[in-house]
């Protein structure tokens, strides 16, 4: 993380202000997320962004770029569905309830969107699709 913020920062200008840099713990295991958010701006826009970055270990990338290119609704839509059949999705994860209390189960192993959709019953849908 330091080594990208440092480019995008000083060398290229793109990000004009840190709101904080974190690392959060994950809920599964000892590995961590590293978390920056910031302002950031191009020279084709007058306005100013708010932008997070998030780095994520390789096992974990399928889900994030499901959560990250669906619009908010379906995302919600589909985390809802993954709640009635007895899952857990995340940006992170998909997995097995064991409890009613909500206690993550057995994680359900996807290497593509694709695998995560096929895992929840569901049809796949391009990026573009993803609006309800």
């Amino acid at each position: 993380m330091p080594q990208l913020l440092d480019i995008l920062q000083h060398k290229t200008g793109f990000i004009v202000d840190g709101i904080g840099v974190h690392s959060s713990p994950n809920s599964r295991d000892d590995d961590e997320h590293e978390v920056f958010m910031g302002i950031c701006k191009t020279e084709l826009s007058p306005w100013h962004r708010r932008i997070d970055i998030k780095l994520y270990p390789a096992t974990e990338f399928p889900f994030a770029l499901l959560y990250f290119t669906g619009f908010d609704h379906f995302n919600r839509s589909m985390r809802s569905l993954a709640g009635r059949i007895g899952m857990h999705l995340t940006d992170k994860t998909l997995c097995w309830r064991v409890t009613d209390a909500m206690k993550d189960g057995q994680r359900v192993h996807c290497n593509t969107e694709e695998e995560i959709f096929k895992a929840l019953g569901m049809k796949y849908k391009e990026p573009r699709e993803r609006d309800i």
